[in-house]
């Protein structure tokens, strides 16, 4: 359940830092309502679910090495700590999607593409995958690492869900939003790579 929780949190603040997939999706959103929205975002995750699912398949393949383990947990709680810096600039500087983005229909296809060709998210959900999986009873139990990609994914959605409440705002009311929501993910992300961080040393530690 650990495992699920913080996978859940990660794909939520992930997404959170995603603007210009925000910027997308509210302008669709706006044109042709909530299911133009969630289409975009849909097609997000499921270009970054493959990354996800060969990241989990690297941690299992490689579980026995503690060595790679340690690397890959202190990368997680590093990108924790960096999303929790931009994002607190981003609250600083009251940053928020744009909602004017030209009319040429962007959709699931389209988006979903964008996430299955960036092959660096493969690094970058090893390390979150890694700080999650610190958290299940076995580093050779399959059940943690389906309920850890579960877990990112059902977070991206939750960000999707939060997006479509979103779209009812006027624009000054949608850019107070997103600095609030920034803020908060900021102060999430760093206290979460903060407990990461902390409790991999233990638990590594203690492995010696």
């Amino acid at each position: 359940m650990a495992a699920f929780m913080l996978a859940l949190a990660a794909g939520f603040l992930f997404y959170s830092q995603q603007l210009s997939v925000a910027a997308t999706g509210l302008s669709e959103g706006r044109r042709g309502g909530p299911g133009r929205l969630l289409a975009i975002f849909a097609g997000a995750i499921v270009g970054d679910a493959p990354w996800m699912a060969a990241a989990l398949l690297l941690l299992y393949v490689t579980a026995g090495l503690t060595p790679l383990r340690i690397i890959f947990t202190i990368v997680g709680a590093f990108f924790f700590l960096r999303l929790a810096w931009g994002a607190l600039l981003d609250a600083r500087q009251g940053a928020a999607p744009r909602l004017d983005l030209s009319e040429a229909q962007q959709g699931f296809r389209s988006s979903a593409k964008t996430g299955f060709t960036n092959p660096y998210a493969l690094g970058l959900w090893v390390g979150v995958a890694a700080a999650a999986l610190l958290f299940v009873a076995s580093p050779v139990d399959a059940t943690g690492y389906v309920s850890t990609f579960v877990g990112l994914v059902l977070g991206a959605a939750l960000w999707a869900l939060l997006m479509v409440g979103l779209l009812r705002l006027k624009p000054p009311t949608t850019t107070r939003a997103f600095r609030a929501i920034h803020l908060l993910c900021g102060i999430g992300a760093a206290l979460l790579g903060a407990f990461v961080l902390g409790t991999a040393l233990i638990h590594f530690n203690r492995e010696r």
